[in-house]
């Protein structure tokens, strides 16, 4: 038996030698007759190589949210320290402007460092699609308006962010009523270039197949590199991805997948939480899922 409480990191995971060699994937162009090929970053997407100090780091933080810079945190919350990846430079190496690459980026305020980059790295280009959630509360400079302003001026992509034109939050595979934990109580033609989807934030895994909701004019297989940097998170993600090669079966899950209190909020009623209030709702959910779960 394990509580909620004691979600714990594979320290396997935890290691910038296993991150350089899944970033090295990419350099492994999947072939039109394979199938979709995805590929788990157990680190932290930014600007520049290094290791990065997480706050934050509870059971209870992990269904509202996730992982965040612990500046926000002050003295409350577990740090832990991850590697961290300029993906940036990563995305330029990588692909090429021929390539259809579809960005989903919700890094807690990474965006400010890695989509300029982008841009001084003259990659932008490659980037067809791109899904986002800017965070204003970064400290200054964070003006959100003048970096959608910035990344308009330098890219073609088509730009989605969070509840707008179809995108909730999840993909439809990963919808409320069909993917949720159990309870504790109980091709046909070639495309030019390849088609890359970069999940940078892949949480749960809610979002790794968002390509099939919005990109479905593509044909020919995808490459998919999801990065999760929390790793009270990231053997749930390690197994989903097996789960979707083919190599595994699908993880039994254990806890609402959820990216944000908002997300969390859906699932709540099928546990006997109200919704009428955030706190109320968060404080059921937690202790219905203090309950033991079996492993």
């Amino acid at each position: 038996q394990e509580p909620l409480s004691q979600l714990k990191p594979d320290p396997r995971l935890n290691s910038s030698a296993l991150v350089r060699e899944r970033l090295a994937e990419a350099m492994r162009p999947v072939a039109a007759s394979q199938k979709d090929r995805f590929t788990f970053v157990p680190a932290a997407v930014g600007a520049a190589n290094g290791m990065l100090n997480l706050g934050g780091m509870t059971a209870q933080q992990m269904i509202r949210g996730g992982a965040a810079d612990p500046s926000r945190w002050g003295e409350h919350g577990t740090t832990m320290s991850v590697p961290l990846v300029d993906v940036a430079a990563w995305v330029a190496e990588s692909f090429s402007d021929r390539d259809f690459v579809f960005l989903k980026l919700d890094a807690e305020g990474a965006e400010f460092g890695i989509l300029p980059k982008l841009i001084a790295l003259k990659a932008m280009g490659r980037i067809k699609l791109m899904v986002w959630e800017c965070h204003p509360w970064v400290p200054p400079p964070a003006d959100c308006d003048t970096l959608r302003a910035t990344v308009a001026r330098h890219s073609q992509a088509r730009q989605v962010e969070e509840n707008r034109r179809g995108y909730q939050g999840y993909d439809s595979f990963s919808a409320p009523g069909l993917y949720y934990p159990e309870s504790p109580a109980t091709s046909t033609s070639e495309p030019a270039g390849r088609n890359i989807y970069l999940d940078m934030g892949a949480n749960w895994a809610n979002t790794l197949r968002l390509y099939k909701d919005l990109a479905k004019e593509r044909t020919g297989p995808w490459e998919v590199y999801a990065f999760e940097a929390s790793p009270l998170i990231q053997p749930y993600v390690e197994e989903f991805v097996r789960f979707l090669n083919g190599d595994a079966p699908k993880p039994r899950l254990r806890v609402p997948p959820a990216g944000s209190t908002d997300h969390l909020m859906l699932f709540a009623g099928r546990f006997g939480c109200p919704v009428e209030t955030t706190d109320a709702m968060r404080e059921c959910m937690w202790h219905v899922f203090q309950e033991p779960l079996s492993q």
